[in-house]
């Protein structure tokens, strides 16, 4: 389960910006579209949010952030060599930020214990690593580690609770290497989880994605292993027609399995080839407790409208990005606003009360 996740300068993004899955206390809409957060009886995590946002406002970058963070947990301990470069973008519309590390932080549950892991680095070396639990609802820092420029070494802290073999682990984290994935391939059971988490819970779906199934492939899976919802949603399309055909069936497995496994699921341009009512159906599948049984979490990027209706989504699982002054994103919720009960909210974004809509400027001006 997805609770928050925090970049900072990193391509479009500058200071630091949050993205929340928690619930607001106050009544919104529908408590059907959250669930109780483990262990922690007063707050509820989202089933379901919306990113809006004009072209080049920084909405792809927020889940390119997810991306690149995962993709650095998955790859550091076993795709990187020493002396290798990760392709990490600061904010390079300020001298000083280009030299200083990109930072990101995530806060997620598993097995009902939740975590919040975060590091800071550039293209050559990770800065800071950190990790605190709370395997009893109070806060554990399980490790800790950061770069003293002047000695040229890391400063390493290690708690009780972390179990393992961390000395000998710590001896294999090179400076562009995390050692959260250095000790996931030495097989402790409380990190390995963790890296679990990471490859196989948290799934991601960039605009630019490439199909990876043939015709035949389809087919195959189709028939097989995918649910009655499923069939109901391609019942009378031909597979040789439309790209459109293609992403369902492609963003269909990914579907089912974040349904039937409490998995997140995030996808950018969810409206790219897919018609309203085939996207709405899938965001309202998330946010419907007989269908979503086990918790997972679906956060989509669109252009669409469509989907500011209170019967789809409440006010907290809106967010919107747009550029600032000094041209970096800022990332906000709905929340922030004074939303009347009976306003429509698809109205009220295209009259750009909430910001992030693009500016227009008229052929004949």
């Amino acid at each position: 389960m997805l609770v928050e996740f925090s970049v900072e300068n990193y391509r479009s993004f500058k200071e630091r910006q949050t993205f929340s899955m928690v619930a607001s206390k106050k009544k919104t809409g529908q408590d059907s579209n959250s669930f109780p957060m483990p262990n922690v009886k007063s707050l509820r995590l989202l089933t379901s949010a919306v990113v809006y946002g004009p072209n080049a406002s920084g909405k792809s970058n927020l889940v390119r952030a997810m991306q690149t963070m995962r993709q650095i947990v998955l790859q550091s301990a076993t795709g990187m060599q020493l002396g290798s470069r990760w392709n990490i973008e600061p904010f390079r519309l300020n001298a000083d930020y280009q030299n200083k590390p990109s930072c990101f932080e995530i806060i997620f549950i598993e097995d009902n214990i939740r975590y919040q892991y975060g590091f800071s680095l550039d293209q050559e070396r990770v800065y800071e690593e950190w990790l605190i639990a709370y395997p009893k609802g109070r806060a554990q820092t399980w490790f800790e580690r950061n770069y003293c420029s002047e000695e040229q070494e890391y400063d390493w802290y290690f708690g009780r609770g972390l179990k393992g073999e961390k000395e000998r682990i710590k001896g294999f984290v090179r400076p562009n290497s995390l050692f959260l994935s250095h000790a996931a391939q030495n097989n402790p059971p409380q990190l390995g989880k963790l890296f679990l988490w990471f490859s196989s819970k948290l799934n991601l779906i960039p605009s630019r994605f490439q199909y990876s199934y043939k015709f035949t492939d389809l087919k195959f899976d189709i028939s097989t292993n995918y649910s009655d919802n499923f069939f109901k949603l391609i019942k009378g399309n031909d597979f040789g027609l439309s790209n459109g055909i293609q992403q369902l069936c492609e963003i269909g497995g990914y579907w089912i399995n974040a349904l039937d496994n409490g998995e997140i699921l995030i996808i950018d341009q969810l409206d790219r080839s897919l018609h309203s009512e085939i996207s709405t159906y899938l965001i309202k599948e998330f946010n419907n407790q007989a269908a979503n049984q086990n918790n997972a979490q679906l956060i989509v990027t669109t252009h669409d409208t469509t989907f500011l209706d209170r019967d789809i989504v409440n006010q907290d699982q809106i967010w919107f990005t747009e550029k600032g002054s000094n041209n970096s994103t800022k990332l906000y919720s709905l929340l922030d606003f004074q939303v009347r009960e009976d306003e429509s909210l698809q109205k009220g974004y295209l009259k750009g009360r909430y910001g992030a809509v693009p500016f227009v400027i008229g052929l004949d001006s």
